[in-house]
């Protein structure tokens, strides 16, 4: 009797499983990308509340130089890669613009040449969330108007990213993310960027 209702217990979720998978109402599998070349955009808000640069001329009040502070501002950039699997590598060019606090009309433009690595977690689907991480160079201006400033030409530059992408189709895909930029020459000075933007899968 026991062995007859274990049997018919077993034939009973046979028959719910494979209505369940027969069932036409059920979603689509998540869009992948296939393995491969990928580009993308993206733009968004800086933060250089914890960048100071010092700025220096002739002026006698400021002769030695100040620390000036940076207003928000902006970022865009682009970036190539190749996606296989989880993973994903890519080249990044970015430039971020912000208002120089006490010197009216001036912009503190930085540039930025980044290699990237990335984990995409794969929840099943369409949506999911990534960690990447990446090492390269920040291009800082010389000079400011009459004022030569500190940090300048270049520096090794790292960054942590966290962020949400959103698989449109098999070929597209939107994101918004967070990167913290740090430098390894300047103790105490780092970047904020609150971004969103738009990969396509070759």
């Amino acid at each position: 009797m026991q062995k007859l209702r274990l049997l018919s217990s077993v034939i009973a979720l046979f028959i719910t499983v494979s209505a369940f998978a027969d069932d036409p109402q059920q979603p689509a599998p998540a869009p992948q990308p296939k393995a491969g070349a990928y580009l993308g955009v993206q733009g968004g808000l800086s933060n250089q509340s914890g960048q100071n640069p010092v700025f220096t001329t002739a002026s006698s009040h400021l002769m030695q130089g100040y620390t000036d502070a940076l207003n928000n501002g902006f970022d865009l950039g682009f970036h190539v890669g190749y996606h296989y699997n989880d993973f994903r590598l890519e080249g990044e060019f970015a430039h971020m613009q912000n208002d120089i606090a006490d010197i009216g009309g001036q912009n503190w433009n930085t540039n930025l040449i980044m290699f990237n690595s990335y984990y995409d977690f794969d929840i099943g689907a369409p949506w999911g969330p990534y960690l990447g991480a990446g090492l390269g160079l920040a291009i800082f201006p010389s000079a400011i108007s009459n004022y030569s400033a500190q940090p300048s030409n270049c520096e090794f530059a790292y960054q942590g990213m966290m962020g949400l992408q959103y698989h449109v189709s098999s070929t597209f895909a939107l994101f918004a993310d967070y990167t913290y930029i740090g430098y390894t020459n300047l103790k105490g000075n780092h970047s904020n960027l609150f971004n969103v933007g738009m990969n396509y899968f070759f």
